[in-house]
C-alpha cells in the first residue's frame, strides 16, 4: 500500500474554502482506503518555511511515496513526488493584494509565490485544477479534479422542488475571491444565479444583473 501524505496545514478551527477541502479530502481518502495516509496538520506558520523545509524533510523522514499540496511553492531542494492540487493561478489573488493594500508580509509573500509558482507546476508530478478554467489557464498539463460538495449541502426536508434550476452561489466582501468573474462566466450559461452574501460588503456591479438575486446575511456557519 502506497504512503501518501496530505499537507493540511490550511485546516485550522473556522478555516473556510481551501481548509475545508483538506479535511474532506482526507476523510474521503480514509473512506476509500487505498493508501497509508500521513497527514501533516495546521497551522504550519511560517508558510514559506513549511513549503522548502518541513516539506522535504517530512517526506524523507515518513518515507512518503507521494505527498498531496495545495501549495504552488513547492520546495526547491529535495527529492519527492508531489501532487498539487490548484484551484486557481495565484495571478489574480496577487493583483488584487496589490490593489487593495494588503498587509507587507502578505506583499512579501506575494513576491516569492510570483517568483516560485510556475516553477513548482513544472516540478510537480501530477497538477491537478480545481476546474477547466484552470486547467486551461496553465502552461503545464494538468488534469481537471473537482472538489464535490461538502455533504451537508443535501436537499431539505420541505419536500418542495425548485421551480426553475439556479445556481446557488456563496460569496464574501474579499475581492480575492473574484465574484465579478464567477457572475460572468454564469451569464454565459444562461441560468439563474441566487447569490448568498456573507459578511456585508458590496457586490460587483454584475451582481445587479436581472438574471441574480441577491440574499444578504450577516452571519454564517458550514
Amino acid at each position: 500500500m502506497a504512503r501518501l501524505g496530505l499537507d493540511a496545514t490550511s485546516d485550522v478551527p473556522g478555516g473556510k474554502g481551501i481548509a475545508r477541502v483538506q479535511r474532506h479530502t482526507v476523510e474521503a481518502l480514509r473512506v476509500l482506503g487505498r493508501h497509508e495516509l500521513v497527514v501533516y496538520p495546521g497551522p504550519r506558520r511560517p508558510a514559506l518555511r513549511w513549503e522548502q523545509l518541513g516539506m522535504p524533510r517530512a517526506y524523507a523522514r515518513d518515507g512518503l511515496d507521494a505527498l498531496l499540496t495545495w501549495t504552488e511553492r513547492l520546495p526547491l531542494a529535495g527529492r519527492g513526488r508531489y501532487l498539487v492540487w490548484l484551484f486557481e493561478p495565484p495571478t489574480h489573488r496577487i493583483a488584487t493584494n496589490r490593489a487593495t493594500g494588503a498587509s507587507a508580509y502578505q506583499r512579501a509573500s506575494d513576491l516569492v509565490t510570483q517568483a516560485l509558482w510556475r516553477r513548482s507546476l513544472r516540478r510537480a508530478a501530477v497538477v491537478f485544477t480545481g476546474s477547466n478554467a484552470t486547467r486551461d489557464a496553465l502552461d503545464v498539463q494538468a488534469r481537471t479534479l473537482y472538489p464535490g460538495l461538502d455533504p451537508r449541502f443535501t436537499p431539505g426536508d420541505s419536500g418542495c422542488q425548485p421551480q426553475t434550476r439556479y445556481v446557488l452561489y456563496i460569496g464574501s466582501r474579499d475581492p480575492r475571491e473574484d465574484t465579478e468573474a464567477a457572475l460572468r462566466a454564469f451569464a454565459e450559461v444562461d441560468v439563474d444565479v441566487r447569490v448568498v452574501k456573507c459578511f456585508g460588503g458590496a457586490l460587483p456591479d454584475g451582481a445587479d444583473a436581472d438574471f441574480v438575486e441577491v440574499f444578504e446575511v450577516q452571519s454564517a456557519r458550514f
